[in-house]
């Protein structure tokens, strides 16, 4: 996927999180950047990626330990890693509770970036390594498609759509303005 529907698809989770929890109206905004950088964070392995052409440093730190684009990035294990450090650090830090949504919020985009990756023709390798090396997916084949694609493109569309739907159900003025700002 391009860094444009990553963050689109990641925001179609995140307007109804934010509506639906007791982020306050203030926060909002924070907890949709957390969101937008969450789910751009699993390319910093990968040289030309949005976030990786604005931290160049990051692509050569990987490949200094041999990481390749969607691999331990891509990973299930990456995830619990992110929840755990989460965790940790609530219980770690008293004052950590306060911003608790910002590093929710990374989490929430970084899963949506992966789910969204499952929904291209590569899939992703060895998601659940170790214990399985099996390519996951979400569709069967013939629905998914190749990043920068016609299909994906419209898949695009489409997510602008229901972003349009949330926020019209969801009468969330301070996401009208955020989202410009993203998209």
């Amino acid at each position: 996927m391009t860094y444009k529907t990553h963050v689109a698809f990641a925001m179609t989770a995140a307007i109804p999180v934010g509506y639906f929890t007791n982020i306050n109206d203030i926060d909002k905004i924070p907890f949709l950047f957390s969101v937008a950088i969450g789910a751009l964070a699993p390319d910093l392995d990968e040289e030309g990626s949005y976030l990786s052409r604005r931290i160049p440093v990051m692509p050569m730190l990987f490949s200094l330990f041999g990481v390749r684009h969607r691999g331990v990035t891509h990973r299930a294990i990456s995830v619990l890693f992110l929840l755990g450090l989460v965790i940790g650090l609530f219980f770690i830090d008293p004052g950590f509770e306060s911003h608790l949504f910002i590093y929710f919020g990374f989490v929430l985009g970084y899963i949506m970036h992966l789910l969204g990756d499952m929904m291209t023709k590569g899939g992703i390798n060895d998601f659940f390594f170790p214990v399985s090396s099996s390519k996951a997916v979400l569709m069967p084949r013939v629905y998914r498609f190749y990043t920068g694609s016609l299909q994906e493109y419209l898949v695009f569309i489409a997510i602008i759509g229901v972003l349009a739907l949330e926020i019209y159900f969801f009468g969330a003025d301070l996401y009208k303005g955020a989202l410009i700002g993203f998209l």
